[in-house]
């Protein structure tokens, strides 16, 4: 990534733990999904069940703050300083047509932000 600036990188939950570009080697992010736990593996879904037997909200409870955690930390990892200024494209819908995503948006960096194709066009990095 650092020789060759038009690199592309595929990831999923391991991007979230494993990045670390520092400096302009990292200019655009592009997250289909917003990166929730997968409730269908055994450990996630027994701590389900345990909250839920509970009669608590497993969403609340467990499933969003697991969420925001990791995007959280991929936001602090690839805005390390001024000098890193990336793009942050997140394509899932539910952060329109859900009631927690204006609070996922709030909860995130202070950032421009854009629903509009133009708009996120002219920031893109040539």
């Amino acid at each position: 990534m650092k020789t060759n600036p038009r690199t592309i990188v595929l990831g999923c939950s391991s991007f979230w733990t494993g990045v670390d570009v520092a400096g302009d080697a990292l200019t655009t992010i592009v997250i289909v999904k917003l990166p929730f736990p997968m409730p269908n593996e055994p450990l996630i879904k027994a701590q389900i069940d345990l909250i839920e037997k509970a009669k608590r909200n497993s969403f609340v409870d467990y499933m969003y703050p697991k969420m925001m955690i990791k995007l959280k930390q991929g936001f602090g990892r690839l805005n390390r300083s001024v000098k890193c200024q990336v793009a942050v494209i997140i394509l899932d819908s539910r952060m329109r047509t859900k009631r927690y995503g204006k609070a996922v948006l709030k909860s995130l960096p202070k950032c421009k932000y854009s629903e509009k194709l133009e708009d996120i066009v002219r920031i893109l990095p040539v």
